[in-house]
């Protein structure tokens, strides 16, 4: 009766694509919280990183395109390989920062309206919103694959999941890219990153239901508190 039991447990959450099958709980002590925060920090830096350097490299290109050969941009070579290299820059800030920490828009929005034209003495609208646009896709397109993550994550060993280690429908995955910013302004407030780090999760993971757990063994199970947490495989 137990093994038909067993083969009987569902394999995904309602609503879910396939799942990985639960772990069986173990008297090992459940990850710590604090470790998977540092691994997912550095995977953060990663990705921030790949996703502002894809950004410079696209919109530098977008820049040339649209302005024929960038001759509006200066009379000069040397002038001109200097803005080039000024809108590089930005494009890669604004990338990495809204990457890292979903405060890009900020920026884009304080270029977009001219509060930030002394630092780029040209800069069009697609400069500031293409690494946003960028970074969207990024996050959603790379934890929607079958590996479940960014390259970021992959380095450090971590997917971004549910409850069982399933893959999260791309939905779920771009409302949680949207949540982002407001999880990042409420979460610089220590209480409330202490309660939700306890899970190893963030506003945006509570309110999607997603989890940031190690591949090894992505499963969360319910303590004898009730309170879910990272099961030791």
């Amino acid at each position: 009766m137990d093994s038909e039991a067993k083969n009987n447990r569902p394999a995904a959450l309602p609503g879910e694509p396939s799942a990985v099958a639960p772990a069986e709980p173990s008297g090992d002590l459940p990850l710590s919280a604090a470790s998977i925060i540092a691994r997912r920090f550095v995977s953060c830096l990663v990705d921030a990183g790949f996703v502002g350097a894809i950004s410079a490299i696209t919109v530098t290109i977008l820049v040339i395109c649209v302005n024929n050969g960038v001759q509006p941009l200066s009379t000069t070579t040397t002038t001109t390989s200097a803005k080039l290299f000024e809108i590089a820059i930005v494009a890669f800030a604004v990338g990495f920062i809204d990457s890292f920490c979903a405060c890009g828009w900020l920026v884009s929005l304080l270029g977009v309206v001219g509060l930030l034209s002394n630092l780029v003495g040209f800069c069009q609208w697609f400069v500031w919103t293409v690494p946003l646009l960028i970074n969207h896709l990024y996050h959603i397109v790379y934890d929607a694959s079958k590996q479940q993550a960014t390259p970021g994550k992959r380095l450090m060993g971590l997917i971004v999941c549910g409850a069982l280690g399933q893959r999260l429908l791309p939905q779920r995955l771009i409302l949680r890219q949207l949540l982002k910013f407001p999880s990042a302004l409420f979460s610089c407030l220590p209480l409330v990153h202490v309660l939700t780090s306890k899970r190893s999760q963030l506003l945006h993971d509570v309110f999607v239901g997603s989890f940031i757990l190690p591949k090894e063994h992505p499963h969360v199970v319910a303590d004898n508190g009730g309170q879910l947490r990272p099961a030791r495989a």
